[in-house]
């Protein structure tokens, strides 16, 4: 009887208990399941001249500043943050777009999520702003699940709008050019815990949530995060880097404009917009330190 509890007490350790009879991973609980993409780190060189695009060029809410960080809560509830080069990270966080995953219960989840086979880079921080821990995803990707702080900042007051952004619900990220769909698949729908119930139209629109793999001949792999209510809903397009003409991160903004006033609007305020690079519902612009975004149609 001692010797099984012993053998009991290390397969706990090692995580190998946690899986079920059938090899199957372990459930995740409302507490530790992710409840949508809402954090969205860019990096940027010059704090105030990147602020200022944002607040005067996109009429984005500012909230928040400290510790070489800018914050912008959009409508949506998500929150872009820009991390200057005077941010307080630890080097291998340095220069990266981080993509935050918000969930209720960061230490259990973390434990979730280590039983699933996520390759954690740290400890769990706890600062001001709300408790977080990092991973990366198989093409090297940082990302990061959190927890928010009880206490939430008010929420910032809106003013008068030209440009009405409303939150970001499409990321493009510029992959390697080994990427692997079986991987792709395993990493964001069997560890992750998304569910396969949505699907995905060419242009990146979804018609519910959910995450589906989207396997053409045109080199993207799109994976839908469900918001589950909360956030909307957001689509990871996973491209090929020698099939797209971007390198990177896209951050895609919708907006409640029309989208041709949009662009005339951004135009007279002297924002580069890219040639050759729209379509039905959407264009892209040139922001601080060459960061590409998208701007479509809510």
């Amino acid at each position: 009887m001692l010797r099984f509890a012993l053998l009991a007490a290390i397969l706990i350790a090692l995580g190998i208990a946690d899986r079920q009879d059938d090899g199957a991973l372990p459930e995740l609980s409302p507490q530790t399941r992710i409840q949508g993409a809402s954090r969205f780190v860019i990096p940027v060189g010059v704090q105030p001249y990147a602020e200022r695009f944002f607040v005067i060029n996109l009429d984005m809410d500012f909230w928040n500043r400290g510790g070489g960080f800018s914050s912008f809560l959009l409508p949506s509830g998500q929150e872009l943050v820009l991390a200057s080069s005077r941010a307080t990270l630890s080097p291998e966080l340095r220069r990266r777009h981080i993509f935050g995953f918000q969930v209720a219960d960061l230490a259990e989840a973390r434990k979730a999520y280590e039983a699933r086979d996520i390759p954690f880079m740290d400890d769990v921080q706890e600062k001001r702003v709300g408790k977080r821990s990092y991973f990366r995803e198989p093409n090297g990707f940082l990302m990061q699940i959190f927890e928010p702080p009880r206490e939430v900042l008010p929420r910032p007051m809106r003013k008068k709008k030209q440009i009405r952004i409303t939150g970001i619900r499409s990321v493009l990220l510029s992959a390697s050019d080994e990427m692997d769909i079986s991987e792709m698949r395993e990493f964001y729908s069997d560890r992750l815990g998304f569910r396969a119930d949505g699907m995905v139209s060419r242009s990146g629109v979804m018609r519910s949530g959910g995450l589906l793999g989207s396997y053409g001949s045109d080199g993207g792999r799109r994976f839908v995060v469900s918001g589950g209510g909360s956030f909307p809903d957001v689509c990871l397009e996973l491209w090929a880097s020698e099939s797209v003409w971007f390198s990177g991160v896209i951050l895609g903004f919708t907006i409640e404009n029309d989208i041709e006033e949009a662009r005339a609007i951004l135009e007279h305020r002297g924002v580069e917009i890219l040639s050759g690079l729209s379509g039905g519902g959407w264009f892209y612009i040139r922001g601080p330190d060459g960061l590409i975004f998208r701007i479509e149609e809510a």
